[in-house]
């Protein structure tokens, strides 16, 4: 019968360098970090925490801005978002710091899971009627300013 060849193989594991010692093998082309540049934890949140968190920043804004809207004595944020207010909405800012309220604490409740049913029909029509009633209200300034008429 035919003999088998039995061949050795040979592995060529390369050694380890260990941690303060030194190896014969070749230097990584890689470099290492050193270890104050770490990488820290990052933080993650799922869609209801961002909810959550974003509601309550719009509920902060909000108060910010109804406060800005009733304070007589104005600093400069304040003023400028009051004058912001004005000047973007008119009179239907009055009622844009009441829907962002709404919006914000919707947002709180749906971070939290107890999101109520909102019909959007109604949503609809309350945002029409706002444009509505906004397109009114610049019609009549417009009309009856002395400074604008011709």
């Amino acid at each position: 019968m035919a003999q088998k060849k039995t061949t050795s193989r040979r592995t060529n594991a390369k050694s380890s360098a260990t941690r303060g010692g030194t190896s014969n093998s070749r230097k990584s082309t890689t470099t290492r970090r050193p270890a104050s540049r770490a990488k820290k934890p990052r933080i993650q949140l799922n869609l209801p925490q961002k909810a959550l968190i974003s509601g309550i920043a719009l509920i902060f804004f909000t108060a910010l801005i109804v406060l800005s809207l009733l304070s007589p004595n104005q600093g400069q944020l304040t003023a400028a978002l009051s004058g912001l207010m004005w000047r973007l909405f008119g009179w239907g800012g009055l009622i844009v710091p009441i829907m962002t309220g709404l919006s914000g604490f919707f947002m709180v409740l749906w971070g939290m899971g107890q999101a109520p049913e909102l019909p959007q029909r109604r949503l609809t029509g309350l945002f029409l009627l706002f444009l509505t009633a906004e397109a009114f209200a610049t019609m009549g300034y417009l009309s009856f300013s002395p400074d604008l008429a011709d």
